[in-house]
This record gives C-alpha cells, structure tokens and sequence, in this order.
C-alpha cells in the first residue's frame, strides 16, 4: 500500500478511504512513524506526512525508527514490491487496481480481500473476496459459535478469565469488543462506577475498566466528548502496541476541557448500550495494570490519555472522558 500525498500535509491512507487534515494547528514533521516497513514524517495531529525511508529490515519495535540490523540480506534486485527475503518489503510497492507477481513485479489484476480485511474470523462467505470466490474463515473454537458478522462469540455472556499478553505500561489494545459489563452486573462482577469492557485480542479476552462516576469528588459526573480523527499511532492491527510519544487530547486531538459535557451514571450506560457494540473491532488507549486487563481509560494529568475508538479500521470514532475537576 503506498500513501499518497495530498494537499501537503494529508496523506490518503489506502486503508482509510479519507484524508484525517482538520482545521486546527499541527505541527510539521513533530514525530516518525513506522508502518509496514515504511518510515514515515507524523503532525502533532498523527496525520502522515512524507515517506523518509523504505526500511531494509522492517520497522523496529519501537514504531519510530527501521530496525537497525537484518538477520539476512535484503534482496530487491529487479523487484518493486513484494517480500525483500528478510522482513521487510522491496520499495515503490503496488497501487490499487495492482498486485504483486511471483517476480515481484506490479501488474494489473484483483486483488482478493482477506478474512482478516472482513473483520471476520469464522464462517464462508459467498462471493466474498470482491474476486468472484468464496471466502473461508474457519469455525470458532468449542464453546463460541460464528454470529452474523464472522466474528466468533461466547455462547454465554461475560467471561471471567483473562489473558496475559499486556505489559505493564501505556499503549493501544487493538482487538474485537467481546462484551460491555454494566455497573452491578448479576454474572461478571463489577462496581458500580465502572463499565468493563471484555476485548478479545489474539485469542483470547483481556478486562478493560471504564471510570463512569467520579469518586471522591464533589461532582460525581464524568464528563464525554466524541469526534472522527485519524487513529494515533497507526492503522488498526490485532494486537498490544506501545508508543514513544503517548495519546494527548489537546496537542494530538486538539480538544479542551471546555468541549466535554457533563454526563451522569444512568446517561453514561445508555452511551455504551448503544455505541459501543459487541462483535466489532475496537481500539482502547489505556493503562495496562496488569497482562490481563487495563484501566486510565480518561484524562491523565502526567501520562498519556486513554480513549476507546469505535469503527477504527475505517472511520475512527474517538469517546474521551475526563473528570470535573480537570481543566485543560
């Protein structure tokens, strides 16, 4: 996929059919970023800028830099696009309407959409693959069945068992919303000032604890604001990514605290009944307090803010939440 320049500054992500420019102050050239062995110039508002560099031996694990040594030699002699034969890829790569041969070449042809590209991890689709051919997905493992959306779910509800592949820090979750626990809930236990959003990731769930009533404070409300901007840190991947450089609601979404609204405990519920929807893909900017869940997911005064975004493949929609005694 190559990243088209437009306008300057906006770039035109093959995987997001919009241009993330927005009329607000960002800053030229304020971080890199790397992406399917691309390195890449970021705003202050995540927008991609111009390409740096095609790294040899892919991106490092940090997200900003090319990995600095190839356990092999790249080999890109008479090639524009495809494996280089270590683990990165060989530069210009293929426009749309085109895919890479065996010789690694860009010709005209179809290319087919992936289970993954669906969203979908179970069932065949009929005429799916937007080539003319079924797509198989495989079935679910025992006890979840395929629903309507090709995504494997519990048979029950809730689950009480978590995973273990977060680390002890800030970073993204990038997984599918298995379940939303409302406060008090009969089966899953909860508080009653928390939603706990269940995420399946890789296999398996991971407990994500949503602050929405503020304790210990005069103004029990937690206050919500909700927009469409351009996923920090890079396209939606399944998996827990960790970032140099954090989310921050005013220099990277460029909002205030005088944008929020106020929202009570009851309201709050109804937000998630209705927007956050189980089945679907879903990124979270959060604190990990252990491997198998995380929480901060709000206003943080001295570390990165949290965030859930809903629809983050293709139009990302951010819900912030800050607390009333936070101003900034």
């Amino acid at each position: 996929m190559l990243h088209q320049l437009v306008s300057g500054v906006c770039l035109l992500l093959l995987f997001f059919p919009f241009c993330g420019c927005r009329d607000k102050d960002c800053t030229s050239h304020y971080r890199k970023y790397c992406s399917e062995g691309r390195l890449y110039w970021q705003t202050s508002c995540a927008e991609y800028e111009e390409l740096i560099a095609t790294c040899a031996c892919g991106c490092a694990t940090d997200s900003v830099s090319c990995k600095a040594d190839c356990s092999c030699t790249p080999d890109c002699a008479g090639r524009e696009c495809g494996s280089n034969g270590c683990e990165g890829t060989c530069p210009p790569g293929c426009d749309r309407g085109y895919v890479c041969n065996v010789d690694g070449l860009c010709e005209q042809g179809c290319r087919p959409f992936s289970c993954e590209d669906l969203n979908k991890e179970c069932g065949n689709w009929k005429n799916a693959d937007g080539c003319g051919k079924d797509l198989e997905c495989g079935d679910c493992p025992n006890g979840e069945k395929c629903d309507e959306n090709g995504r494997c779910q519990s048979m029950g509800e809730c689950v009480q068992n978590f995973g273990n592949g977060l680390t002890e820090s800030d970073g993204r979750l990038d997984g599918y919303l298995h379940w939303v626990v409302l406060p008090e809930h009969f089966q899953c236990p909860n508080d009653d000032n928390h939603v706990r959003l269940q995420v399946k990731m890789n296999g398996q769930f991971y407990d994500v604890s949503v602050n929405i009533q503020a304790t210990g404070s005069s103004d029990p409300n937690v206050y919500h604001y909700d927009l469409h901007a351009d996923l920090f840190g890079g396209p939606w991947s399944e998996g827990w990514h960790t970032f140099s450089v954090g989310l921050d609601y005013v220099y990277v979404l460029g909002v205030n605290s005088e944008n929020f609204v106020s929202a009570t405990l009851e309201e709050l519920v109804v937000l998630f009944e209705s927007e956050i929807v189980p089945g679907l893909p879903i990124s979270v900017f959060m604190n990990a307090y252990g491997s198998g869940g995380g929480h901060n997911v709000h206003r943080n005064n001295y570390f990165p803010d949290g965030a859930i975004v809903i629809n983050p493949k293709t139009n990302p929609h951010y819900f912030l939440f800050r607390f009333g005694n936070q101003s900034f």
